[in-house]
């Protein structure tokens, strides 16, 4: 208008010259729009222009150094979008992402409701989403465009009103292109080729669960409940039923009812049938089927047939298959529950042995991917929110003690995580006030704390904070312990959390991303909470960002995305160097709540996926591609340290004492922090393996023992209970060798030689038991070392036994007359008996009173396996050795001589060998015991 009246100098619109003036300066401003390229920047020409909710931009970077925007201009060499990139050319190693022309290729995507489930397949091109309404979404290019599919599955109107149509995704994993999508009623759709067509299947129940078969593509079990488990007014019992396919889904087969869990079989092992399946079941078809609750009359069984049922374990009522065991949860009539354990699929069975007697109301199977297991067991009820943590021998059945109070909540979720892609590393969240906590629900009340162990749980330490904030400053921590030590540690949210927990991938090996603080426990508001960053798999730590948010790898580790979870935003954050320096990124016009940052399942791809919500009912997906960036191919994996290479070597016990893990040094090649560079899908990483002698951390506290909190000797959790061993063993083991602990074992895929030795001792048995003809020689010998010590000071004894001996001389002895404890260790040959082991200062503590020893003890190390609350309330005394037979110690003389002291006993042969006879003697009766050969 204001253009209008400078150029005809006519402002009344009341008049119609005016208004024909001002509508045809309008049309000419409309005209030169449409043409102009302020209008046209940043339409994509091969858009769908049916999918209006999808767009793609090109985003303006801001790194965080730099402190500016600039804009930037899409890379003219950007291959079209919607088509795979390729890997970028090789660029001057002084590239950078600060300085890069291009940027991260952004694609949005607004769907019915927010994001429940996600499913990449094998092609990491095809993607699955299943929304809160029970939508299905569907991605072929890497989740950069997405089509519902719900009107291809024909979900009908009624259906879609409901506001749901598929429950969940089912994805094979013998062929990932055969998808089962279990609807909410008896509507179901099936595919066999990832979804460019689907078939409906027809039930007449609805389906709860469902198992494919190990080798069977086509093959699955699934189960359902009887109307009247959710209809009142229906007729019959409340009953969970078991079915076979063999058609995917097509044709069903009724297999058993009153059914509490099932699964298949391992097909192909042991010779089982591949019809093998295990189920829990009712025997008594009449029963009462309850829910939810340990019934004393279930059994676990087996059938090979589909027909006919073998009793394996009677009222064994859970069970899980995990990796080479089968663990089995039995319930007596008490409702006491107690963990089986085989090996061979169920044909043998044993009771896990646990060390203290508790009763055991759950289980949760936390990790067996290194021949053990790590098993958390809750002692308390069905709200408890802690339970105890114990590892396993090889056999899975005779269980140490690790953690106690591990934190846990009401879904069996245990803040436990292994380090992924390494041996031995475990980090682990505890309740510091577990009785207090028991009060209440708020996390407020909880002291919870985090610890990591090097070991596979044989010694549990504190997570050792950084030193100094993202901005370089120095961290101030004030806190104390009771006793007036530092108390400022590093604490992470696990699992059980709201937070981003501490997170690892195998193919970023040794880094761990984490939400938590510095301080005596683990903080829960969100000003109070940073993220934190390790690249030595746990040993030290950076802070990399302020306040809670959420992480993801990518490019074997090279890339870092991360996002704020605290409030809405449009505003994400990635680095190339591990946190060195970060890059803005907003991908989005309006803000959201970013729910998650996920990426294919190995993290070796650039390629990102973002998901949340906006306002109260979208959901909103946002594909990242990093690729398009450009950065240079990362160069010389094979020359690692070389200046020429973007590679380093690197340990996970680098900075560990003795530089071993789990008895062996490995060593892997990885991109060197600084490295502004890409890895590529196809990054193969070399390792080296070496054997180490052993050393304390190579052996665990054996069933029955710990280590507790200020040592690192494995105790008696009960010393009043303590039986010797020996006598059942012999009992099992007539006339042979039995081997009895030292309260230690060495931990399970440990590869350790030679070096400390804790491993148990050979003990010869009788014919009837426990072997006596030991002690009878070592009378014998006693009796005749006491009688050539009579007959030497005897002299008319000497003068007739050995009169034609002349100038022998034995000297070193006091005047006080000779005894047995004398002699106990101090008669030495100068050849030492290879098979006599020294006595050392951690062997004379276990012989000592807990006051003595305690007053020896080491100093003390960060955390050691914290212990547990005896029934007296005292603590626990150190483990005292077995008293050695026939050795009796005087009174008032204490039993630390030195049995290797050079001056203990002097003699000096002269002419004749006749006392050195006796001394050889003596001597073998001082390293012969019931435990040495």
């Amino acid at each position: 208008f204001s253009l209008v009246c400078g150029v005809f100098g006519e402002c009344s619109l009341f008049s119609l010259e005016g208004m024909e003036r001002v509508r045809l300066a309008t049309l000419l401003f409309l005209l030169v729009c449409l043409t102009s390229p302020w209008f046209t920047r940043g339409r994509d020409p091969d858009r769908d222009p049916g999918d209006e909710d999808t767009r793609t931009r090109d985003n303006t970077a801001d790194t965080n150094d730099e402190g500016g925007d600039e804009d930037e201009d899409e890379d003219e060499n950007a291959p079209p979008r919607g088509t795979p990139s390729p890997p970028p050319s090789p660029k001057p190693s002084s590239s950078s992402s600060s300085s890069s022309k291009s940027q991260p290729t952004v694609a949005d995507k607004v769907i019915s409701s927010p994001v429940q489930d996600i499913h990449w397949l094998n092609d990491l091109q095809t993607i699955f989403v299943l929304t809160t309404r029970g939508h299905i979404y569907r991605s072929p290019d890497g989740g950069k465009t997405w089509q519902s599919q719900m009107e291809r599955m024909e979900s009908s109107l009624e259906t879609m009103a409901r506001g749901s149509g598929i429950r969940s995704i089912h994805i094979n994993p013998l062929d990932n292109k055969r998808i089962f999508f279990r609807g909410v009623d008896t509507k179901h759709w099936i595919t066999r080729d990832a979804g460019k067509k689907y078939e409906v299947v027809t039930t007449e129940f609805f389906i709860d669960e469902i198992k494919f078969h190990p080798t069977e593509p086509d093959m699955f079990l699934f189960s359902t409940t009887t109307p009247k488990c959710y209809d009142r007014t229906a007729d019959g019992e409340c009953t969970k039923e078991m079915y076979l396919t063999q058609s995917f889904g097509k044709n069903i087969l009724f297999l058993a009812n009153r059914v509490v869990q099932f699964d298949w079989g391992k097909a192909g092992s042991d010779d089982l049938p591949k019809e093998t399946i295990y189920a829990t079941l009712y025997e008594d078809k009449n029963a009462r089927q309850q829910f939810g609750v340990w019934d004393p009359h279930v059994s676990f069984m087996r059938t090979t047939d589909m027909s006919s049922y073998q009793k394996i374990l009677p009222q064994g009522n859970k069970f899980v298959f995990m990796d080479k065991f089968l663990f089995v949860a039995v319930v007596n009539e008490n409702r006491e529950v107690s963990l089986h354990v085989s090996t061979d699929n169920g044909n043998t069975f044993q009771v896990a042995q646990l060390p203290m007697r508790l009763l055991e109301h759950s289980y949760t199977i936390l990790d067996t991917s290194e021949g053990s297991a790590f098993l958390h067991v809750n002692h308390g009820d069905s709200s408890s929110r802690y339970g105890n943590i114990y590892i396993s021998d090889a056999s899975g059945t005779k269980y140490s003690f690790s953690l106690r109070n591990n934190k846990r909540d009401l879904y069996g979720r245990c803040d436990f995580e292994k380090m992924e892609g390494l041996e031995g590393i475990y980090m682990a969240n505890w309740i510091g006030n577990a009785l207090e906590a028991d009060k209440g629900t708020d996390p407020d009340l909880m002291l919870v704390r985090t610890a990591i162990t090097f070991d596979k749980g044989g010694e549990w330490r504190y997570v050792l904070p950084p030193l100094k904030d993202y901005k370089g400053n120095k961290i101030d921590c004030n806190f104390k312990d009771e006793n007036g030590d530092d108390d400022c540690y590093l604490h992470l949210h696990g699992t059980t959390a709201d937070m981003g927990p501490f997170y690892s991938t195998e193919s970023a090996i040794g880094l761990i991303l984490a939400n938590g603080n510095i301080g005596p426990y683990l903080y829960h508001r969100s000003d109070q909470v940073n993220v934190y960053f390790s690249r030595d798999a746990g040993l030290s730590w950076y802070e990399i960002r302020k306040g809670p948010h959420i992480y993801e790898f990518g490019d074997h580790g090279a890339l870092i995305v991360m996002a704020p979870t605290d409030k809405a935003t449009d505003t994400l954050y990635y680095s190339w160097n591990e946190g060195l320096t970060w890059t803005d990124l907003k991908f989005t016009d309006s803000p959201m709540e970013v729910k998650n940052i996920v990426i294919e399942p190995s993290s070796k791809s650039q390629v990102f996926l973002l998901y949340g919500q906006r306002g109260f009912d979208d959901g909103v997906l946002v594909y990242l591609d990093f690729s398009s960036l450009h950065e240079r191919q990362c160069r010389n994996p094979d020359a690692p340290d070389s200046e020429e290479s973007d590679y380093e070597r690197w340990s996970p016990a680098d900075r560990l004492e003795g530089r071993c893990l789990m008895g062996h040094q490995s060593t892997y090649t990885r991109r060197k922090r600084d490295a502004e560079c890409f890895n590529g899908l196809d990054l193969e990483r070399s390792s080296f393996v070496k054997n180490c002698p052993c050393a304390e951390s190579d052996y665990e506290c054996d069933t029955g023992y710990y280590r507790p909190k200020t040592t690192g000797e494995c105790v008696l959790e009960d010393p009043t209970a303590y039986v010797d061993p020996r006598e059942e063993l012999c009992k099992k083991n007539p006339g042979g060798v039995v081997y009895v602990t030292q309260g230690y074992r060495k931990v399970a895929g440990d590869t350790c030689v030679e070096g400390v030795n804790h491993m148990p001792l050979p003990f010869h048995c009788s014919g009837g038991g426990v072997t006596w003809h030991p002690f009878l020689v070592v009378l014998l010998l006693a009796g005749l070392m006491v009688g050539v010590i009579m007959i030497t000071r005897n002299e008319q004894c000497r003068n007739w036994i050995f009169s034609f001996q002349k100038g022998v001389r034995y000297t070193g002895l006091s005047s006080k007359p000779d005894t047995l404890s004398d002699d106990e260790f101090g008669l030495m040959d100068e050849d030492e008996d290879e098979d006599a082991e020294v006595l050392h200062d951690g062997a004379l503590m276990m012989n000592m009173p807990p006051s003595t020893a305690a007053a020896k003890e080491a100093p003390k190390q960060p955390l050691g396996t914290l212990p547990v609350k005896h029934h007296d309330g005292n603590q626990v005394p150190t483990l005292r050795a077995p008293p050695r037979p026939l050795v009796n110690v005087e009174d008032g003389e204490e039993d630390d001589f030195n049995p290797r002291a050079a001056d203990a006993l002097q003699f000096q042969p002269n002419q004749t060998n006749s006392y050195r006879v006796c001394v050889r003697v003596i001597h073998f009766r001082i390293v012969f015991s019931p435990s040495k050969k």
